[in-house]
């Protein structure tokens, strides 16, 4: 299974694109995409643009990764202060009676 992760381009030099990955910036060829533009939301896998999105469906994942990123956000910050470590088997003992 292949993990494509979506990002947005900021520049385009010899090849590479520089994508945003919501503030995270990395390097992606555009071997397979070479008519890539600044601004296209695109899909990247193994350092290589694999989809350029259309402008409807790029703004959509955006959106929607960002409030995933938001959800797990708020639970990571909610857990900080409980403890580190859950009981999985926490109803173990009351089903062993």
């Amino acid at each position: 299974m292949c993990l494509a992760v979506p990002g947005r381009v900021k520049k385009i030099q010899d090849g590479y694109a520089d994508i945003d990955y919501g503030g995270l910036f990395k390097r992606a060829s555009i071997r397979i995409f070479p008519d890539v533009r600044v601004g296209d939301c695109v899909l990247v896998h193994a350092g290589f643009i694999i989809q350029v999105l259309d402008q409807d469906a790029g703004e959509e994942l955006e959106r929607l990764v960002s409030e995933i990123m938001g959800l797990v956000n708020v639970n990571v910050n909610e857990n900080e202060n409980e403890n580190k470590y859950v009981n999985v088997n926490e109803n173990e003992d009351e089903n062993e009676n």
